[in-house]
């Protein structure tokens, strides 16, 4: 619905679904009728890691319900890791913790459409800018040392108290 409402503003955007699911057959024929989508399988995730640096933004259409939030925090920073901008939905799952910047904008629900079409027509010409911005990003605050340091510095504190 987002890439159609793009196209219909007058946008030249395309998307790309990488995976498998419920609906990946009918991805797959959409995109076969459409330019505007595109369908790949699952891959080797050195494959995904390509593909995801042709693109300008990660969309995170997740809503906030059981598994999106704790599975949410993942995709949101292979997203940035990868150099794209992040559109989502606004819950605890996608949220940067106090961190407000432009390479990462999070709506309502019932915003994501109209707010999603503002936003990459915003992007267009900040792209390489706000890119590099959200792959510095990850590479300082979500790496992995990152959060292995976090859990080590909790389980540190917690046999300190015993």
């Amino acid at each position: 619905m987002l890439t159609h409402k793009a196209v219909q503003a007058g946008l030249d955007v395309q998307t790309m679904f990488i995976g498998e699911g419920d609906v990946a057959m009918q991805l797959q024929a959409y995109g076969e009728a459409h330019d505007c989508i595109i369908f790949q399988p699952t891959s080797a995730q050195e494959n995904v890691a390509k593909r995801l640096g042709s693109c300008h933004v990660g969309l995170l259409p997740m809503p906030a319900r059981g598994v999106w939030t704790l599975a949410s925090p993942l995709k949101r920073s292979e997203y940035l890791a990868a150099g794209l901008c992040v559109f989502g939905i606004d819950h605890e799952g996608h949220r940067l913790d106090g961190t407000d910047v432009p390479w990462m904008k999070l709506v309502a629900q019932h915003d994501f459409l109209e707010d999603g079409v503002a936003y990459l027509r915003e992007i267009v010409n900040q792209h390489d800018t706000w890119g590099k911005a959200a792959r510095a990003h990850a590479e300082e605050h979500l790496d992995w040392q990152v959060s292995v340091n976090t859990l080590h510095d909790a389980l540190q504190g917690l046999t300190s108290e015993s």
